[in-house]
């Protein structure tokens, strides 16, 4: 993280999860791979015979986003076979 990060806590009296981390924990549990708006899009695509398009951050410094996200994506779109 960085000071933004400590910023948005101070005071909060818990710990608040910024959206990166977030997002690789769901990585991790394996609750990214079964996200409802994901597979709704991706159904919506196959069902359409359309495209799935990927955009988002792309970074490993890890600040606002992470190259491993990225790749989760993808891997999600080849265990849904599109």
């Amino acid at each position: 993280g960085n000071s933004e990060v400590g910023h948005l806590n101070i005071g909060s009296g818990r710990i608040v999860f910024q959206e990166i981390s977030r997002i690789s924990n769901a990585i991790e549990d394996g609750s990214f791979f079964s996200n409802p708006l994901f597979l709704a899009a991706i159904n919506s695509a196959r069902a359409k015979k359309g495209a799935v398009h990927l955009m988002g951050l792309l970074s490993d410094g890890g600040v606002h986003s992470h190259s491993e996200h990225i790749y989760a994506l993808l891997r999600l779109c080849q265990m849904q076979e599109v």
